[in-house]
């Protein structure tokens, strides 16, 4: 089972008394992070270009109910909110919602709402809407929740488009400084879990841009 391997794993990798989620809210609430993001999102250097062009492949977006998992800086919000017929951004933290907010509010035109919840929970939206999308969002979780997580994801949505970092070690690979926490997913796990869950591999581009792959799956 692909889901209790990546388990195995990351427990056996994991130091002693180290806690995701307190790693990962410390870092995305720092205001620096957010100004270093928001500038780095418009260089040419940036994934945001890149996870553009593929979701705009994968995905349409007109007209088109929306939830994406993550929000932080939200330029997927600025750039579609205003295309498609509803646009919900989820995030489990408090102060990132408060700032996205914030810059949405420059959009007035854009129909999008925010959310606070936590995916690696059972998390029931009372609807189901036409895409997941989750742009690297993944990659943070506590891995021995992403089965938890991808439950969530088919019980939003039949269709899913997904950026992420991918190595070509076996399995996974976790970083437990950058970011708060990063997880390296190998390609060939990624597609396993997916179908694992019951989706169709649509559309899978590993390494697309060094270590940014994507893939999209319906079930």
């Amino acid at each position: 089972d692909v889901f209790e391997r990546l388990r195995g794993l990351f427990e056996s990798r994991c130091p002693e008394r180290y806690e995701i989620e307190t790693k990962i809210k410390s870092f995305y609430g720092n205001p620096d992070y957010w100004e270093e993001f928001r500038n780095w999102e418009r260089t040419a250097e940036s994934y945001s270009i890149r996870d553009k062009a593929f979701v705009e492949s994968a995905m349409r977006i007109d007209g088109s109910s929306i939830i994406n998992i993550g929000c932080f800086y939200p330029w997927a919000e600025i750039e579609w909110g205003h295309r498609a017929k509803e646009w919900t951004g989820l995030d489990i933290n408090s102060i990132v919602l408060q700032r996205a907010n914030e810059a949405l509010s420059r959009y007035p035109d854009h129909r999008v709402i925010f959310t606070q919840g936590d995916v690696i929970s059972p998390l029931y939206m009372g609807r189901r809407f036409d895409y997941v999308l989750d742009l690297s969002t993944f990659d943070q979780l506590d891995p021995r929740q992403y089965y938890t997580a991808l439950c969530n994801y088919t019980r939003f949505s039949n269709s899913l488009v997904m950026a992420y970092d991918a190595t070509h070690e076996p399995l996974a690979v976790f970083d437990f400084t950058r970011y708060g926490f990063n997880a390296l997913i190998n390609p060939e796990t990624m597609a396993d879990m997916l179908v694992q869950m019951g989706y169709k591999i649509i559309d899978h581009r590993p390494f697309s841009y060094h270590n940014r792959s994507y893939i999209s799956a319906v079930l």
